[in-house]
């Protein structure tokens, strides 16, 4: 006895199906590496250089003179150390054009406003803690644009 069973009905038919549609990148750039990967333009590295000298001489410019006989924080001394760090980190960072040296121009703007604010907070007064603020605020801001950028 046969056990097979058979289906009157007719075979279907189905369309092949097509490829899906192509994922579109919103940006066609290289994939990154954490803190390293895509190189940004000797443009942008020169910019942003010039951004962190600008500041500097801003700053330098219009800060008051440093009391020698000031006892210096522990605070202070940290807030010094991390600008340093960033401005070292930024400098090689930004002369192998790498976006780690665009990110420490983040870090410095961001520290240049976290002094200001503890500066007034520690009673100091003067357009220079505003001028302060608004500069860390343009490093922070200039950065992320390069960033998005690259």
């Amino acid at each position: 006895m046969d056990h097979t069973k058979t289906s009157s009905r007719p075979a279907e038919v189905t369309a092949p199906r097509a490829d899906p549609a192509p994922v579109i990148e919103r940006f066609d750039r290289p994939a990154r590496d954490g803190l390293r990967g895509a190189e940004i333009s000797w443009r942008s590295a020169l910019a942003t250089a010039g951004v962190w000298l600008a500041a500097m001489l801003i700053l330098d410019a219009v800060a008051p003179p440093a009391d020698p006989d000031a006892v210096v924080s522990g605070f202070e001394l940290s807030m010094t150390l991390a600008y340093t760090s960033a401005l070292m980190v930024g400098a090689v960072g930004l002369a192998l054009r790498q976006r780690i040296g665009v990110m420490a121009t983040v870090a410095g703007g961001g520290l240049f406003v976290v002094g200001s604010v503890s500066c007034w907070m520690g009673g100091h007064v003067g357009s220079w803690i505003a001028v302060q603020a608004v500069l860390g605020t343009a490093m922070m801001l200039f950065g992320t644009g390069v960033l998005r950028r690259s």
